[in-house]
């Protein structure tokens, strides 16, 4: 998106000129968020913007779960949100890669991020390289040590990886040698500082003091889990071995020993965010990184007395002039402010109000003096205070100024003067330090009992609008200025929320639908100055209930983040208790309808049992149509009259507007029509119509495999209508299946929609179970037929030729004649009175049994049926001797043949199997002669090589 694009939305009607920004943070919930948000939060309000903070924690845990506040990153609009501000603690459990996926989901925001460098996002970061190589150069320089452990950071981290690098080249540039036994790992966690004390000194067994004389880690996390590890074996610190952390965070300050670190600078960064964020959003120049300066605080674990004390004992220079000029008062000033604006982020004060306070000192030892100083120091101690900032850092800045001022009080009047002012100034601190911390008491201890009379008050509430009105109370007795409050409309898909309460706590009266990522509706969102919110999410045992903006008024996170759990929490149980209430309600008005409902309910009951009796009689009526038609059309003689029987029947029958059967042609890829009802069917078949494969009703239900209706064809953006049924509504397709082969698809259509049902599926269905076996069946019976007409043919062939054979072999014989109790043979055919034909197998007429009549006693028709009887056993037998002398004929042959090959086997002599050869073939079937030649010779001349057999003539 170009940057035109990005504010453009800033001019749109009905929206503030104002620009709100927002802040991506794991949450507000320990020193090190609430300083980098507090710096943000200041430049917000100096620079006039709004803000808002997105508390959705770390992006995934470090099990790699997404956790619930993770959906606060997904309410980010351009309709609310004019900037971002990414922190780079809320990436902290993610991969390189993911991480900068994670940035690139708001390319269409201005960005900046703070503590990870992505490619075209300006990234702010504490120089932590110079920190780091100024703590390690205070340890090799300042206490001489040259054996200096290191913790590492997460590997890959930018932050942890310039302190790591800061660590090998101070070593470096004091010429000692690196050495990775003194190294361990760490994740920024404070085991991992107990678990590098347990590898040095247990795995590895270095010696304390001897082989490691001091300790950096690469925050003060890991070493104030390294400093517990060390004091629990009974190394002491600095004594035996020095400790240095990073972050300077604040459970450092009060541990014995202090401990000496390097201040992260999170509201520095924060405030420099602010300042590039803006410029980028007025579209000028930024560099695409700016690094915070540090600046090691130094305290006893290390080994130091604490500098404060050094310094406010130091002597002024002598080799300063003993007179002053205005000249060199300014210039004083000067020098004295380029030392104390180091002091602004501790101390929470501008460089102008920390000028002011230099004013008013020098006024105070001007001639007439102007008294001042005090009331002006006491105003900026209140702020610092108020600003959660470092009461004791003023301590630094008494003493810069005594150092700077000092050797121009020659005179003694001004010097008591000002050693009175400074006194009176250290006074006045330690007074301001014991009311700070005894406010803070006092506040975390009012906090504590406020919070438990707000929760309880919020505990007793029993409705949802008697809590949206109490609420806005609870919350203003812990010094919030207000909050708003919304629903999720679906908690499953937290993608709507609804209106519960506003920031100013009047009632909300419209309860509009409105999208989750705008946060507020339009009338809500904009206050009548500048506003700055933090958002959080509500949820309960892992389940979404809507989101709370808080507007900003303490600067304590933890407040916020306790209300939000507290909320949470009474927020469930009133939803439940809602949701039981409206189930109660929905109850007793469904008894209150119930006898109303009775008698509506009966006369439904009575015409839904009409309807299913209906349903049934006309189910009973297609099973048994379907039982009566699969019965028909199984006597079926052949597939053409099987396919139109079907057809036929099952439009006749179930009363469909037309049917059809459709065949798989594969030489066109398509499916070919085979038989149609009626003259329509008959039309379309003669046209040759088919249907592509895979297309349209039939042509998905014969590729699929599965059965297709279409209750309205007329809704299929693909169907397009038959021009002999036009009038087609509803379209059923179902497969032919013989096991997994579909054989052809069955097709009926009607003219309504909506009259073909799931019923005419299913029957169909077991319809067409039935119909496949038929057509097995009938393909299997036409086969079968075929085949056994081709036997048929093929035995008559045989048996005509067996027959003529033997009628060759006894052609002088006519047949056999029985006559006063002899048998003779006829060598001519007789003539008697009565004859009955002797066919054999096919029909075949191979003689007559004749008898010759008693003139006076002609034959009875049961002597005629005797005689046709004996008929046929004379045939029967007659065929099975000419069989059995076909058998013993084919026998005798195989067997000349195999011992034919047999004496020919037994020679390896070409002449010799030749001579066996003819010699076998005329002893065995006695042939006149025999040739045997080889190779290609003239017919007319025998070959040279021509045996023949002696005493023989003639040939074979």
């Amino acid at each position: 998106m170009r940057e035109s694009e990005k504010m453009a939305h800033l001019s749109r009607p009905g929206r503030s000129n104002r620009p709100t920004l927002g802040l991506f943070t794991y949450g507000l919930i320990d020193t090190v968020s609430e300083t980098v948000w507090q710096g943000i939060e200041d430049a917000a309000r100096e620079h006039d913007v709004n803000l808002v903070c997105y508390c959705g924690g770390s992006v995934d845990d470090a099990t790699g779960v997404s956790l619930p506040a993770n959906i606060l990153y997904d309410f980010v609009s351009t309709e609310r949100i004019d900037g971002l501000i990414i922190w780079a603690a809320v990436v902290h459990f993610l991969d390189l890669e993911a991480a900068q996926a994670f940035y690139r989901r708001y390319a269409d925001y201005p960005v900046v991020s703070i503590g990870f460098q992505v490619e075209g996002i300006p990234t702010i970061m504490v120089d932590n390289y110079a920190g780091m190589y100024n703590a390690v150069n205070h340890l090799l320089e300042v206490h001489g040590y040259s054996r200096i452990a290191f913790i590492r950071g997460p590997a890959g981290h930018d932050e942890a990886e310039e302190r790591y690098r800061a660590y090998q080249e101070a070593l470096a540039a004091h010429g000692l040698a690196f050495d990775p036994e003194l190294v361990t790992p760490g994740d920024n966690q404070r085991v991992d500082g107990v678990n590098a004390v347990k590898t040095l000194f247990d795995e590895r067994r270095l010696r304390p003091g001897v082989d490691v004389e001091a300790l950096v880690a690469a925050n003060d996390n890991m070493a104030l889990g390294a400093l517990e590890a060390l004091q629990a074996r009974g190394i002491r610190v600095p004594e035996d071995v020095a400790l240095v952390g990073f972050d300077d965070a604040e459970e450092g300050r009060f541990t014995f020993p202090p401990l000496t670190s390097v201040p992260w600078g999170g509201y520095a960064q924060g405030r420099q965010a602010v300042e590039t964020l803006l410029a980028l959003m007025a579209h000028e120049e930024v560099p695409p990184l700016t690094r915070v300066p540090t600046e090691l605080i130094v305290r006893e674990s290390c080994g130091c007395v604490i500098p404060d004390i050094v310094q406010a004992a130091e002597s002024p220079d002598v080799r300063l002039p003993r007179s002053r000029t205005n000249t060199d008062m300014a210039e004083v000033r000067r020098e004295i402010l380029t030392e104390l604006v180091r002091l602004v982020p501790s101390l929470r004060v501008t460089e102008t109000q920390l000028g002011e306070w230099v004013d008013a000192f020098m006024a105070e030892l001007a001639v007439p003096p102007t008294p001042g100083f005090l009331s002006v120091m006491q105003a900026l101690l209140r702020q610092t205070i108020n600003a959660g900032g470092d009461v004791n850092a003023w301590h630094n800045a008494v003493s810069i100024l005594r150092r700077r001022f000092l050797p121009y009080l020659r005179e003694a009047a001004p010097r008591s003067h000002a050693e009175n002012l400074w006194q009176q100034a250290r006074a006045l601190l330690g007074h301001a330090t014991y009311q700070a911390q005894a406010r803070q008491t006092w506040m975390a201890t009012n906090q504590v009992t406020l919070m438990r009379t707000v929760t309880q008050t919020l505990m007793a509430v029993s409705e949802l609008n008697e809590f949206a009105a109490v609420l806005p109370q609870q919350v203003a007795s812990l010094g919030l200025p207000g909050c708003s409050l919304a629903l999720f409309e679906a908690p499953e898909k937290p993608v709507n929320a609804r209106l519960l309460m506003t920031w100013d706590g009047a009632p909300v009266r419209e309860t509009t639908v409105f999208p989750a990522r705008w946060l507020l509706p339009d009338a809500a969102w904009h206050p009548a100055g500048r506003f700055s919110r933090i958002l959080e999410v509500l949820h309960a045992r892992g389940t979404w209930l809507g989101y709370v903006l808080f507007e900003v008024g303490p600067r304590r996170g933890s407040i916020y983040t306790t209300l939000r759990d507290q909320i949470s929490n009474v927020l469930r149980g009133l939803l439940l208790v809602e949701e039981a209430r409206r189930a109660q309600t929905a109850l007793q008005k469904a008894y209150a309808e119930v006898e109303q409902q009775v008698a509506i309910r009966t006369a439904e009951l009575q015409h839904e049992i009409a309807a299913r009796e209906s349903l049934y009689e006309r189910r009973a009526h297609q099973v048994l149509t379907s039982t009566l038609i699969s019965q028909e059309i199984a006597a079926a003689p052949t597939l053409d009259e099987l396919y139109r029987r079907v057809v036929t029947l099952i439009k006749e029958r179930f009363g469909y507007d037309h049917a059809q059967i459709f065949r798989y042609d594969p030489q066109v890829y398509a499916l070919r029509l085979v038989v149609g009802y009626g003259e329509v069917g008959q039309k379309m078949l003669a046209e040759g119509h088919q249907l592509e494969l895979g297309v349209g009703v039939v042509g998905t239900a014969a590729e699929t495999g599965v059965p297709i209706l279409a209750t309205d064809v007329t809704q299929d953006r693909d169907w397009r209508p038959t021009p002999h049924l036009p009038e087609t509504r509803g379209e059923l397709a179902v497969p032919i299946k013989w096991r997994d082969q579909v054989l052809g698809i069955l097709d009926v259509q009607s003219n309504r929609a909506g009259a073909l049902t799931l019923d005419d599926q299913l029957v169909l269905e077991q319809l067409c179970g039935q119909i496949a076996i038929a057509i097995e069946n009938t393909r299997l019976r036409e086969e079968m037929e075929a085949r056994l007409q081709t036997l048929n043919m093929v035995q008559e062939s045989l048996s005509r030729e067996g027959w003529e054979v033997l009628r060759a072999q006894h052609r002088g014989l006519k047949g056999y004649a029985y006559d006063r109790g002899v048998v003779y043979p006829l060598t001519q055919t007789p003539a008697p009175n009565y004859t009955v034909p002797v066919a054999v197998a096919g029909g075949q007429v191979v003689g007559r049994l004749g008898v010759q009549e008693d003139p006076t006693r002609p034959l009875t028709p049961e002597e005629r049926a005797l005689l046709a009887a004996i008929s046929e056993q004379v045939a029967e037998a007659l065929d099975r001797a000419r069989l059995f002398e076909d058998t013993r004929r084919s026998a005798a042959r195989d067997q000349i043949i195999s011992e034919l090959s047999a004496q020919m086997r037994a020679s390896l002599d070409i002449d010799q199997v030749l001579q066996t050869a003819v010699r076998e073939l005329v002893g065995a079937l006695n042939f006149a002669r025999v040739e045997v030649r080889l190779g290609v010779g003239s017919a007319e001349a025998p070959p040279a090589d021509e045996t023949q057999i002696p005493g023989k003539e003639g040939g074979a």
